[in-house]
């Protein structure tokens, strides 16, 4: 897979956007290398403090999402969660700034590090979502959020449908016809009877406001522990549970190296079980295992073929080597998950 360039701000750019701040002189700017390639980020030192400014990439720089999720970000800071605080304009102290054609964010500066794939840190990821879940069960905003998500979806069905005319126009499957078609049906029959099963199982009748994207790259981590949690733009209404069970899946995905052809069937089962051990230290009731499974294949599921519908691709890889990997791992999630997430193996 070939990294995408990554987007960088102007000079000009920088001076003028920073012009509408108070944070005093600024003393060092560097690029800051994390999330959307075409969103370009700077961690800004200035006499006052540390900030990371963000332009919002296309397609994601809807003023009304932005709001919505300012919003949430500011409800959360208020109640002590490690949300990074927004800094407001000078003059109207605005947490989004219109110009240049674009909308633009000052955060303050979390200071950490990457997930590092032990059991503390997991653990953390989990007990924080839970966290998060508990300050939201009741939060009700002045904006529509979102009732988009990947459980049950009939708009998600529509694109492993479309998967086939997208995907046959590229070399990736030339030849391949036949068990694209398989493919295909495989996906949409185990989309289907993964929704069937978690959606009869009555543990999914409450929504509330979720993340919805919890996954390593959205979490700061120091000490193996969260401190900063960011990218609300995947904001929905969705049960907690299958909020809980993407982050699961997040955080027990094992990728190694750029060919998804050598990457394993299994997730790893420590993981997933640390982090659910983090979310629920007490334990779930009986079944609830099983829902949960059921939820982790339809998250695989719907993550792959969006891209992949409409692009023939999934970051640079193309997709029918990428759709046959799917497939094995949603083969094992069925098999073997269960048993891998009681006992971590």
């Amino acid at each position: 897979m070939t990294p995408e360039p990554r987007s960088k701000f102007r000079a000009k750019e920088l001076a003028i956007v920073m012009s509408h701040y108070d944070v005093g002189a600024i003393q060092e700017i560097h690029g800051f290398r994390r999330g959307n390639t075409q969103s370009p980020k700077s961690k800004i030192i200035t006499e006052t403090g540390t900030y990371l400014l963000k332009k919002r990439a296309p397609g994601r720089d809807d003023p009304y999402r932005v709001a919505m999720a300012h919003e949430l970000e500011l409800f959360l800071t208020g109640k002590g969660f490690c949300t990074p605080r927004l800094v407001g304009t000078i003059h109207s102290n605005a947490t989004m700034l219109e110009t240049h054609g674009g909308i633009y964010e000052l955060f303050e500066y979390i200071d950490g590090d990457n997930y590092d794939g032990a059991e503390a840190a997991t653990q953390s990821a989990g007990k924080t979502l839970r966290q998060l879940h508990a300050l939201l069960a009741d939060f009700t905003g002045n904006f529509e959020v979102s009732k988009r998500h990947y459980h049950d979806n009939n708009h998600v069905r529509q694109t492993i449908e479309d998967i086939l005319p997208g995907i046959s126009k590229h070399d990736s499957a030339f030849g391949q016809e036949a068990e694209l078609q398989s493919l295909n049906v495989e996906l949409l029959d185990s989309y289907d009877n993964a929704a069937q099963m978690a959606r009869e199982s009555g543990l999914l009748d409450k929504n509330i406001v979720c993340h919805g994207d919890w996954h390593p790259g959205n979490l700061i981590f120091r000490g193996g522990q969260v401190v900063g949690v960011v990218d609300f733009d995947s904001t929905t209404l969705m049960p907690p549970l299958a909020d809980a069970a993407n982050g699961c899946l997040q955080f027990s995905l094992i990728a190694r190296g750029r060919n998804p052809e050598l990457w394993p069937d299994e997730l790893d089962g420590n993981r997933a079980k640390w982090f659910l051990q983090g979310y629920q230290p007490e334990g779930f009731e009986p079944g609830t295992m099983q829902v949960i499974v059921a939820l982790m294949v339809e998250a695989l599921i719907a993550e792959a073929v969006t891209p992949i519908a409409a692009t023939g691709m999934f970051a640079g890889v193309q997709g029918f080597t990428f759709l046959r990997m799917i497939a094995r791992k949603v083969r094992w999630l069925k098999k073997e998950a269960p048993a891998a997430l009681e006992d971590g193996k």
